[in-house]
């Protein structure tokens, strides 16, 4: 788990962590600060990090770290759930 300073801007990361599914696979997941222009007030949003590209999981928890790890959890214990977008990125 990486910890980073409070976000400022727009998609600046408040965690990143790296968590291990059952399989022994290492999915990265990052909680970011966000803005839209329908609420004046910034929030979270839950993003997925992986070699093919970025998966939006919607909006986050509260920026702790119990509550970060609790939504990531929830993510991976339930193999039905599916990102709201994805968005792929080219490999270098």
């Amino acid at each position: 788990m990486l910890i980073f300073p409070e976000p400022k801007c727009r998609n600046e990361a408040w965690f990143l962590g790296a968590f291990r599914n059952t399989d022994g696979t290492i999915r990265v997941f990052c909680l970011e600060q966000s803005f839209s222009p329908n609420q004046t007030e910034p929030y979270t949003m839950l993003a997925e990090i992986s070699l093919n590209g970025r998966a939006n999981w919607g909006v986050g928890s509260e920026p702790s770290i119990e509550a970060f790890m609790e939504s990531v959890d929830d993510i991976m214990g339930d193999d039905s759930n599916e990102p709201l977008t994805f968005t792929a990125m080219p490999m270098f």
